[in-house]
């Protein structure tokens, strides 16, 4: 059988938590943000390259973000398997 708990409980526990909380938003919003802005580079560059009218840069384009947000994450991979 599964424990219960009463709102108040959680909320309560919550507030004791706070500081732990808040520690660790400041130490996750940098990769968060990191995580978001790596494909909003390769769709700017759609958007830009779109205007020229050919599938030839579409493609290269298309590749280029590929290949950048493989080398991002790896080189991202890397920086946190090294951490102690």
């Amino acid at each position: 059988m599964s424990p219960t708990f009463s709102t108040s409980t959680l909320v309560n526990k919550f507030k004791q938590d706070r500081p732990v909380h808040n520690r660790i938003w400041q130490m996750s919003w940098p990769p968060m943000l990191a995580n978001i802005t790596t494909p909003l580079l390769g769709l700017v560059d759609t958007m830009v390259v779109g205007h020229l009218g050919t599938a030839t840069h579409m493609g290269a384009v298309a590749i280029g973000a590929s290949v950048f947000s493989f080398i991002f994450g790896l080189l991202v991979f890397s920086e946190w398997a090294r951490q102690d």
